[in-house]
């Protein structure tokens, strides 16, 4: 799994503005980790922290 959120914001008590990727390998997907789950637990995280997720970017399929 790569799971990475990206923060935008500026560090002097402001609202964060986030961006999630999401990177799920064949071998989360097989243990039923989809890229949904991911995107969920990402946005979970991210309500928790107060932050603002503004895009979700899905590399599904993308190698590197």
């Amino acid at each position: 799994m790569n799971q990475c959120m990206k923060d935008n914001s500026v560090l002097n008590g402001e609202s964060k503005n986030i961006g999630i990727w999401i990177r799920v390998s064949t071998e989360d997907q097989a243990r039923g980790d989809s890229p949904e789950h991911h995107e969920e637990r990402a946005r979970a995280y991210a309500k928790i922290k107060e932050w603002t997720v503004k895009e979700v970017y899905h590399l599904e399929g993308v190698t590197h």
